[in-house]
């Protein structure tokens, strides 16, 4: 709010519209608020509709303020992106403290790992394992030209070391898997690009292995997450009657599967392909058919109260979908892969490229624009790229 009011009386507003002439980008994140904005008046539920707008603001004023009405320096980026690292280094090391000082007292592991050792904070392990993910993207591709140069290396290998392992006790199953399949082998790739040694790749490649292969060759949560998958029977993501199913018989990925069984039946069942139900009756709606599969405590607040209450469908996607229709999701499609256009610019600023396929990835198993833990973690750095690329400043 600060922000937007110090920029509305310090803005060059005809600068603003050709710049926003130029970066047609900023217009789809407009739209894309827009969409929600009108579903407003069809929805049922005003106090829910507004309250969604309210999450969703950022998506309509960052990509305007930042990314089409900020002349960013490089110094002004670096320092955003220092600071974002050293938020992430102070919450590894408040995070693992507290756990390692509760763990001396109760002597269970359990408070190192998943949304156990980020309690304090009241907030999603996953979502902090993003923010890890991008943070450990710039300490490893950023070229930084004020902070971590010479002796101050060292700095930036141990803030590394130590978001690595915050990263790894986050136990974040698909990020996990995203920095092996794609980070690692990117970080490969540019250090044979640069010709080093033999001896310091073999050696790299041994300390990276070592690290992943602790995680598996060990009992340890982490490694119980991945085998929960395997465990979990995937046949109760058809069942017709949940009045007999308790909580812990379904897994992360067979609830999210159920979740978007009952997102898509319903698109389908009342036709919502093109207006979706309205951001303020989408949830209602989820609700009721919870109820037609006789899930048990439906109701805000009771004892026992159903895992599937107010659950989102965890798929951006399918969220927007269900809520504002098909023409919004494809707005959406549009803002992920814009970047990808640009990508011979952007093979050469590779934490760019960590930002935006984690986002994408993150938001296929996460409804992450409908919480400000995400929107506004997504259009901040995505309005960063905007302005940054038009300005030549990335």
């Amino acid at each position: 709010m600060l922000l937007t009011l110090v920029w509305l009386f310090s803005t060059d507003y005809k600068q603003l519209i050709s710049n926003i002439k130029e970066r047609k980008i900023v217009l789809a994140f407009v739209g894309y608020f827009l969409f929600f904005a009108i579903s407003y008046f069809y929805s049922t539920d005003k106090a829910q509709s507004s309250f969604d707008l309210q999450t969703k603001t950022s998506l309509l004023l960052l990509p305007i303020i930042i990314g089409a009405g900020m002349n960013l320096k490089k110094e002004h980026i670096e320092k955003v992106f220092f600071s974002f690292v050293l938020g992430i280094t102070t919450s590894a090391i408040i995070s693992i403290a507290r756990a390692y000082f509760e763990w001396k007292t109760t002597h269970n592991t359990e408070v190192f790992f998943y949304h156990n050792l980020v309690s304090q904070y009241d907030t999603n392990a996953v979502y902090v394992a993003l923010y890890c993910f991008f943070s450990i993207g710039l300490l490893l591709f950023y070229n930084w030209s004020n902070f971590f140069k010479g002796r101050l290396m060292i700095i930036r290998v141990a803030l590394l070391g130590l978001q690595l392992t915050y990263f790894l006790l986050l136990s974040s199953r698909m990020l996990i898997l995203l920095m092996l399949a794609f980070m690692i082998p990117y970080f490969l790739f540019r250090f044979l690009h640069q010709k080093i040694s033999k001896v310091q790749l073999v050696g790299l490649t041994v300390i990276i292995v070592l690290t992943f292969a602790s995680i598996f060759a060990f009992d340890n949560p982490v490694r119980d997450r991945f085998e929960d998958v395997l465990k979990k029977d995937m046949t109760i993501v058809t069942l017709n009657d949940y009045s007999n199913v308790k909580e812990e018989n379904f897994s992360n990925v067979t609830l999210r599967l159920f979740l978007w069984r009952v997102g898509i039946e319903n698109v389908n069942q009342n036709n919502l392909w093109l207006t979706g139900a309205g951001n303020g009756d989408a949830q209602d709606l989820q609700n009721e058919k919870f109820r037609a599969y006789k899930f048990p405590n439906m109701v805000e607040g009771s004892a026992n109260q159903s895992p599937v209450f107010n659950a989102n469908l965890h798929n951006m996607l399918l969220q927007t979908l269900i809520m504002v229709g098909l023409p919004a999701v494809i707005l959406l499609l549009i803002i992920f892969f814009t970047p990808f256009y640009h990508i011979n610019r952007l093979a050469i600023q590779p934490w760019f490229v960590i930002f935006h396929i984690s986002s994408f990835f993150f938001m296929m198993q996460e409804s992450m624009l409908q919480t400000q833990a995400g929107t506004v973690y997504y259009t901040l750095f995505y309005s960063i790229f905007i302005a940054g690329f038009y300005i030549k400043k990335i």
